[in-house]
């Protein structure tokens, strides 16, 4: 606290002054001085409660004595007390002066004290309750530095653990002087001790910052370091910052430990897809495969007594499962990308017709004798898409079709303008989806990692409709299926009009 001793002096002698002068007055008007002395009395608690220091009251309390035996006593003028009563009038004087004094300064210092807590209480509030919105770690930091560094006016820094360094987030650009011998040496001593150090600490005084640990209940999960170039922090301004850095500490240990449960959570479920997956390959290739190899067997062996239309019957049922399995590797190769984070979409302007023949071509053995309807705008339309993914997504939702919907099946792929795009369908008259598919893509929207494969008959259908999906999604647009209210599975796409136009055909 700043001094003002000639303030303070002169506000004692001008309220004893004036104390003087009113009580003058009253013994001129014939008032007794026993009434007189109160007014002394409540000048010295004034002086108190002004200068906030109880010494003031003393000297107060010592010139009213002097004034009032000047000019009040017998005989008049004179500092000679004739009256041996006025000793004890002057001594009960002081002490009550002194009580008074006592009690006044104690009021006052409990009251700069319920003012400095309430200061505290109100900038830790601030901090806290500003902090506990933030969840991104570094912003968080950040936030707290920022804040700290207002209500100190001193430049705050701190040195967080990320992995096995220590990330720097300031409050200023430069100045700390952390680089220098002597902080870097204070700071490792800091995070191996987990104590405070640094400037007005036991520990390495010299330097320019005081260093407080950020301790969590295991570790020590960095430093906070706040300047002190020109005066080491006060009692008041340590505990603020001490309380900042204790509740930061506590932030970061809960941010720590979430993201920690977080990469626990995603490994358990990467691990029951994996298994899921696999369980479901598994399932889903031996079928294929079995009738490869039995149709190739009984080829082998039986040549010489088949005719040429069995051969050729075979060898389309080993086609069409070979075309089956070059799907599923497909598929099982955008499964990868996707949950790796690394399905990358190259796009190019593409002729929807285009899209759809190329489709339609490699689905021709799924499809067999079935009714293929394809219904196209009149005008040619074009899409930004990355071509490879998108005749994937028709591929596996023309095969699914073609595959469960029964050998009678009508399946209708209709291209058609919507409400933000351009939307691709896929319609047939089957028995429609099962449920537990259906149940993945609520509202046309799902979470690729937490769709697995299917594990019923109806194989790599489920897979087949998310890997549809992600594609989907990564290129910004929407995803549905469901089952028509007459029956069979619908399943439909927009790609967002941003990626696509028209122009008029030939």
């Amino acid at each position: 606290m700043r001094k003002n001793y000639p303030l303070e002096t002169a506000k004692t002698v001008a309220i004893t002054a004036f104390c003087a002068i009113f009580s003058f007055a009253l013994d001129n008007l014939g008032v007794r001085v026993e009434n007189v002395m109160m007014i002394f009395i409540v000048g010295v608690l004034i002086v108190v409660v002004e200068t906030k220091k109880p010494a003031y009251g003393i000297i107060s309390s010592a010139l009213s004595i002097g004034f009032f035996n000047f000019f009040l006593t017998e005989p008049r003028y004179t500092f000679i007390v004739d009256d041996p009563n006025y000793f004890i009038t002057f001594l009960i004087f002081l002490v009550v002066t002194l009580i008074a004094s006592s009690l006044a300064g104690r009021l006052q210092k409990q009251a700069n004290i319920a003012r400095i807590n309430a200061e505290n209480a109100r900038i830790l509030y601030e901090i806290s309750s500003g902090g506990f919105l933030i969840t991104d770690r570094e912003r968080l930091i950040r936030y707290s530095v920022d804040k700290l560094s207002s209500a100190l006016r001193r430049g705050v820094f701190v040195m967080s653990r990320k992995g096995a360094a220590l990330e720097k987030i300031s409050s200023e650009e430069a100045g700390d002087g952390t680089e220098e011998p002597d902080e870097s040496r204070a700071i490792d001593w800091c995070l191996a001790n987990a104590e405070t150090a640094g400037a007005g600490t036991g520990r390495f005084s010299s330097t320019k910052n005081r260093y407080i640990p950020l301790k969590s209940r295991n570790m020590t999960l960095g430093v906070m370091g706040v300047a002190c170039p020109e005066s080491p922090l006060g009692d008041n301004e340590s505990l603020i910052a001490e309380t900042v850095a204790s509740q930061l500490a506590l932030a970061l240990e809960q941010d720590e430990l979430y993201h920690n449960n977080e990469r626990s959570r995603m490994e358990i479920e990467r691990e029951k897809v994996r298994n899921g997956l696999l369980r479901s390959i598994s399932h889903d290739l031996r079928t294929p495969l079995t009738s490869i190899s039995g149709s190739a067997d009984f080829i082998i062996e039986s040549f010489d007594k088949l005719d040429t239309k069995t051969i050729i019957s075979l060898l389309a049922d080993i086609s069409s499962e070979s075309t089956w399995l070059h799907g599923m590797v497909e598929n099982l190769l955008h499964m990868t990308r996707i949950r790796d984070g690394k399905l990358l979409v190259s796009a190019s302007r593409e002729i929807v017709d285009d899209l759809i023949d190329e489709a339609v071509s490699k689905t021709k053995r799924l499809i067999g004798d079935r009714s293929l309807s394809v219904i196209l705008p009149a005008r040619v339309i074009t899409v930004e898409v990355d071509p490879t993914l998108i005749v994937q997504v028709l591929v596996n939702l023309l095969g699914n079709a073609g595959k469960y919907a029964g050998e009678t099946a009508a399946i209708t792929l209709r291209v058609e303008h919507a409400q933000g795009g351009v939307r691709f369908s896929v319609r047939d008259d089957g028995p429609g989806f099962p449920a537990e598919i259906l149940s993945r893509f609520p509202d046309g929207h799902d979470d690729v990692r937490e769709s697995g494969a299917s594990h019923d008959g109806k194989r790599g259908m489920g897979m087949g409709l998310s890997i549809c999906q992600a594609i989907v999604q990564a290129h910004g647009g929407s995803f549905k299926a469901v089952n028509g209210p007459q029956g069979g599975a619908y399943v439909s796409f927009v790609i967002p009009s941003a990626a696509s136009s028209e122009k008029e055909g030939d």
